[in-house]
């Protein structure tokens, strides 16, 4: 039991280290870790990335902010100039594509056939950073969205299949951002829900060393770092306002604490006018924090290392199991779901669960304390986890 309890503490400590490493989360997403950031990396992500971002309306906050920041303050208009949908040697060129899809699932499929033939156009051979949000974002289709991206990362990440020279190739490889869903009120904590939904993301870009902006912990975190799990994607909350809140929505109210133009600035139109983004938010702060945790990413991928570890450069793509022990769920990481059976066993060897997985989670919520043996089978073998459930 000791030596469990051992491996129990290191294991979540390589967790919290990939996160600080990969995830942007709520504690990135501040302006002091903007600022922190050495010029050198923010000039090179400016100067070298070229990023074409297809969206629904939630995703236009990434939009505003970056609009916005430009006119912060005094030099954020070079220092984090963009080029509206043309190349600028010293700018941070971004497309921005407003997805017309008419279904969720078909937007998945349309991401990842768009997105192929792009890169694949002559005339979009300078584009090296791909970032795609949709709405709404149940875990059910968590795994379709996984797979695609991966998909595209094998084809035109560094190493490719498809970067090189000659036809159906390009030479520059592409970095993909990850991100999770907006928040969604109460239905955050329901099954299948937008936090089950974040943390199966997260979970894939941990184990893999992916960037990812964790667009759900933004809308549900205040600027004090309080987790409202029935938020909504404009930070309304009544267990906040419950909590003592002068209104419902925490970011209006640290808002109205604070003085534009020095600790927050207006999300802002490509023709400069004041807009939160999306039309689904009517406070500021939102498309701040995700604007900043955006050019955080840009920073690592131009090479800035602000954590020690250098145990996420690991990529190996093996199946594995996490369980978490908040959600009493197992959550998946794994290559295809194809023909995926889970099997749950207790130290008797006997079978308590045994489920065909066609999505990321799994729920242990009918299991009492102890330990368990789980046995994720898949086409390319079995993968086996000891899991101990305390409550």
């Amino acid at each position: 039991m000791k030596r469990l309890v051992i491996v129990g503490i290191l294991f979540l400590s390589f967790i919290t280290m990939y996160s600080q490493q990969y995830i942007a989360d709520y504690t990135i997403a501040k302006e002091k870790v903007l600022r922190s950031i050495p010029d050198e990396y923010i000039d090179k992500a400016r100067s070298e990335f070229n990023m074409m971002y297809w969206h629904e309306s939630h995703g236009a906050q990434i939009m505003r902010g970056l609009f916005g920041l430009e006119q912060y303050k005094t030099g954020d208009d070079t220092k984090y100039g963009i080029s509206y949908e043309s190349y600028d040697t010293n700018k941070f060129g971004v497309w921005d594509i407003w997805n017309d899809s008419s279904s969720i699932i078909d937007a998945i499929d349309y991401f990842g056939q768009i997105t192929r033939d792009s890169l694949l156009k002559p005339a979009n051979a300078n584009i090296n950073v791909i970032m795609w949000a949709w709405c709404p974002f149940e875990n059910t289709r968590v795994p379709r969205y996984l797979d695609t991206m991966q998909v595209l990362i094998n084809e035109f990440g560094e190493g490719g299949t498809r970067i090189g020279t000659g036809a159906g190739q390009r030479e520059k490889p592409v970095n993909f951002i990850f991100m999770t869903g907006h928040a969604a009120g109460v239905y955050n904590t329901y099954e299948d829900g937008a936090e089950e939904a974040a943390d199966s993301i997260n979970a894939f870009c941990e184990r893999h060393g992916y960037y990812c902006l964790d667009f759900y912990s933004m809308d549900t975190h205040d600027m004090d770092d309080n987790y409202w799990d029935d938020a909504t994607e404009n930070a309304v909350s009544v267990k906040y306002h419950n909590a003592g809140g002068s209104t419902d929505n925490f970011y209006q109210d640290w808002q109205d604490t604070h003085t534009l133009g020095e600790d927050w600035f207006y999300g802002r139109q490509s023709n400069g006018y004041p807009n939160p983004g999306g039309g689904h938010v009517d406070q500021h702060i939102s498309c701040n924090r995700k604007v900043y945790s955006l050019w955080w990413i840009l920073a690592h991928l131009a090479g800035w290392d602000d954590t020690p570890t250098a145990i996420a450069s690991e990529r190996e793509k093996k199946n594995e199991i996490i369980y978490s022990q908040k959600l009493k769920k197992l959550i998946f990481d794994c290559n295809t779901f194809t023909n995926a059976v889970c099997s749950v066993y207790n130290l008797t060897g006997s079978l308590c669960i045994e489920r065909r997985i066609n999505t990321s989670t799994l729920s242990l919520a009918d299991l009492s304390k102890g330990i368990y043996i789980v046995a994720l089978k898949t086409t390319e073998g079995i993968t086996t986890k000891k899991i101990l459930i305390t409550d």
